[in-house]
């Protein structure tokens, strides 16, 4: 199985540790690092016409800011790809270029899919794919649907022409066995044509090996997509490591990514990062992943200086209700009553 490719989501999802605050040396430096390193598609960031900037930044206001970086870059001649996410409710689809591919860096567009939103996404998913992008659907929160929502789910996007559809643990809840049985339906129910994704998070130190189940578990003439982050990084407990899947890869699916690339950028360029996780945050975010909860109450839990006894308290008074989203209000109506 050598139909296996890597997307790095570093500038993305590790834009949730410093707000999307990467400086333009920084931004360039990563960029140069994962063409270098072979990584096959790079998503960039976010673009969001209501949240983005194009002053500065990885949360862009615009696609035409990402294209203008890449190609001020010299990023245009390489065999990697460049992808961006964008939120469906943060975008105007009607404002989005047509992609033309002797111009545009950016050919794939990642599609963030809320479960109670994808009926009305359907229509903003199918104008992307007729402007000419190729289109990655991430529905997030796989963990709070049923086998049956998860067909029903596939069943609909199939009427789409879309590239891949992903796995995306975003509580980081799963485990091998639950990964194998999710794999398994969406290999079953996706369109046979499209890749799957699998996007772990690592909040019960399982992003590693939920990625090889998916895996072993998958067709293996079936295009698959890997998520992953430099050191990790990523909301909560971070992601699967970068550096560590590509390793394997190399090592055990013949592939030829450059690992010093990432491994001398690691080293060099992430003074300014301090990724150190105490036993107490990874203590708080297992908690989240077991109960199957939104991670920034853990977050908020943490950052308020709560102790390890009050964390388990306050987060089994998360009810289902309140646990696919962060309420900020209900949480302080818990701890009050501590």
């Amino acid at each position: 199985m050598n139909n296996i490719s890597v997307i790095d989501c570093t500038l993305r999802d590790g834009g949730y540790l410093n707000n999307w605050n990467f400086n333009n040396e920084f931004r360039q430096n990563i960029l140069q690092a994962l063409v270098e390193s072979n990584i096959d598609i790079i998503e960039c960031g976010f673009i969001s016409e209501k949240n983005g900037s194009d002053l500065n930044g990885t949360n862009f206001k615009s696609l035409n800011k990402v294209n203008e970086i890449l190609l001020k870059n010299n990023f245009k001649e390489n065999s990697s790809k460049f992808a961006v996410m964008l939120k469906l409710n943060e975008f105007d689809i009607n404002n989005l270029a047509d992609c033309n591919h002797s111009k545009n860096q950016i050919s794939i567009i990642r599609v963030m899919v809320y479960q109670n939103e994808i009926e009305k996404s359907i229509g903003k998913i199918r104008k992307i794919i007729e402007k000419g992008y190729e289109v990655h659907i991430q529905p997030t929160i796989i963990s709070h649907y049923s086998d049956t929502e998860i067909i029903q789910m596939l069943t609909m996007f199939n009427q789409l022409n879309y590239g891949s559809i992903a796995i995306v643990d975003t509580f980081g809840a799963l485990n091998p066995v639950k990964i194998k049985n999710i794999t398994k339906i969406f290999d079953t129910y996706a369109k046979s044509s499209a890749a799957l994704t699998i996007h772990c998070h690592n909040n019960l130190s399982l992003a590693y090996e939920n990625t090889l189940s998916f895996v072993e578990s998958i067709n293996k003439d079936r295009k698959t997509f890997i998520d992953s982050s430099l050191l990790g990084l990523g909301r909560g407990c971070g992601n699967l490591p970068t550096e560590k899947i590509i390793q394997w890869l190399n090592i055990e699916k013949n592939k030829n990514y450059k690992y010093k690339h990432i491994h001398n950028f690691c080293l060099t360029q992430f003074n300014n990062f301090d990724r150190s996780i105490s036993e107490k945050d990874y203590y708080a975010y297992s908690i989240t992943a077991k109960r199957n909860i939104h991670p920034n109450y853990a977050t908020k839990l943490i950052l308020s200086g709560y102790k390890k006894e009050h964390i388990e308290k306050i987060l089994s008074k998360i009810t289902e209700d309140n646990s696919q989203t962060f309420n900020e209000e209900k949480l302080q109506n818990i701890c009050k009553q501590l």
